[in-house]
């Protein structure tokens, strides 16, 4: 709503005349439901002189636009409108797919003799447009996929795509280059030279502009379709963090959508768990490349959650956590080091130990900007998963319990609605701790 002074009258004097109309309106409806009371109504002589004319309706006025005055010579409107920042802003959507200059795709049957070099199954399913999707190609490989990672005893058990063919078909279906989607000053030759080889075929005909975008979405579901089922244990745990990385900037982009973001959740959480022995080693690959997928605190937020809601231990979230902490606050000393063969519970305690430390000084860094503090405080609250309780120290939970009362009291002085928002999703996060641990203390403070 606009805060300048002529706008401000301008909509008191609708209001009033708006009340007005309410008030003939509610007149009306006291009138019987009869056709013989209506029509009695509407003989009944009315006095020469409008009501909206009278002396009470234009005191009414009066005292709606002296009532807006007064508000704005106050405090409260002086709050409002010193108070820029809005927790409820957009997040900066990246513009990644469909930036390649043309995209190329089979329209027809007809069209699959124009197709040269060696070409798998899925290369060709993603060859495919609107027009002709080839879904039975897709489904069938797909499920061919299924059976022979449970078929443990086929010769074909853990030989899974390479990374560096993932890759490549996660930046042909989002109609990328490799460089938009993997982190800065990586370079991947071998995706680019399969992308060359095998999915840009110049001689298929060209996708209208119109349809690309569509196209992309389509495709990249079936990308994620088919990491989320596919074996990748042969991929080393730098792969695997690469392959992440890639999926959630692709999930940024403008032109993602719910659907896009469930099916990036389980490929996630299948690149993540591919393998027992090396999860560990693959979730701190990834959170040291984390904090690179976007500038933008509310893009990070949304990876976050992405990752939150796939298949994956709860630790995770809490080291992604920590390692954004550390680089938001500057704080590299505190990174914790050889954490990959050590037990649950020293994982959880080590992370939790940077987050309690580091992050008074994040919110430090973001003291005027409290749209920022909404989103750590509620990255905080995903991270902290009920069921980590348990593996937290005494004395962490103790250090916990004595953050949570700093932080009240600084985000408790606000007066501004947005660092009262910032209060309440701190105090949730705190009430719910409390239900969490009430065997061991009732509560951190009183009310």
């Amino acid at each position: 709503m606009s805060t300048e002074v002529d706008d401000i009258l301008k909509n008191a004097q609708a209001a009033a005349k708006q009340s007005m109309f309410a008030e003939d309106l509610e007149n009306l409806s006291l009138l019987e439901d009869s056709r013989d009371s209506f029509l009695t109504a509407l003989d009944d002589p009315q006095p020469g002189t409008s009501e909206r004319d009278s002396p009470a309706a234009c005191s009414n006025l009066r005292r709606t636009i002296k009532s807006a005055r007064d508000f704005m010579e106050s405090e409260a409107f002086k709050t409002i409108s010193n108070d820029k920042v809005t927790v409820n802003g957009e997040r900066e959507k990246l513009s990644i797919m469909c930036t390649t200059l043309q995209h190329r795709a089979l329209t027809c049957a007809e069209d699959r003799s124009l197709l040269h070099g060696r070409i798998c199954a899925i290369d060709l399913a993603l060859l495919g447009s609107g027009s002709y999707v080839m879904n039975d190609v897709f489904e069938r490989n797909l499920k061919n996929v299924v059976q022979t990672r449970r078929n443990t005893t086929s010769e074909f058990s853990g030989a899974g795509p390479a990374m560096h063919v993932c890759l490549a078909w996660l930046c042909h279906a989002a109609q990328c280059r490799v460089s938009d989607v993997v982190p800065g000053g990586e370079i991947f030759p071998d995706a680019e030279r399969y992308i060359h080889e095998r999915l840009e075929q110049n001689e298929l005909p060209v996708v209208d502009e119109n349809e690309r975008s569509d196209l992309a979405i389509y495709q990249l579901c079936r990308v994620l379709d088919l990491l989320a089922v596919c074996d990748l244990r042969a991929q080393s745990p730098v792969d695997r963090s690469i392959l992440i990385f890639v999926i959630c900037r692709l999930i940024l982009d403008k032109n993602s959508c719910c659907t896009t973001q469930t099916k990036a959740s389980l490929a996630i959480g299948n690149i993540l768990n591919a393998s027992s022995l090396t999860k560990r080693a693959t979730l701190i690959e990834f959170s040291n490349i984390f904090s690179l997928i976007s500038d933008d605190l509310l893009n990070l937020d949304l990876c976050h959650q992405c990752v939150r809601l796939s298949m994956v231990d709860p630790s995770c979230c809490l080291a992604l956590f920590s390692s954004l902490l550390i680089h938001l606050s500057e704080r590299a000393e505190c990174e914790p080091a050889d954490l990959e063969n050590v037990s649950e519970e020293v994982f959880v305690n080590a992370h939790l130990g940077v987050i309690i430390d580091v992050i008074e000084d994040v919110m430090e860094v973001y003291s005027s900007n409290n749209k920022q503090k909404c989103v750590i405080i509620t990255m905080f609250d995903s991270s902290l998963h009920p069921s980590l309780f348990d593996m937290i120290s005494v004395e962490q939970k103790s250090q916990l319990k004595g953050l949570f009362q700093r932080l009240k009291q600084d985000l408790g002085t606000s007066t501004s609605p947005d660092g009262a928002l910032s209060y309440r999703l701190l105090r949730n996060l705190i009430d719910r701790y409390e239900i969490q641990s009430n065997k061991e203390t009732t509560t951190f403070a009183g009310y």
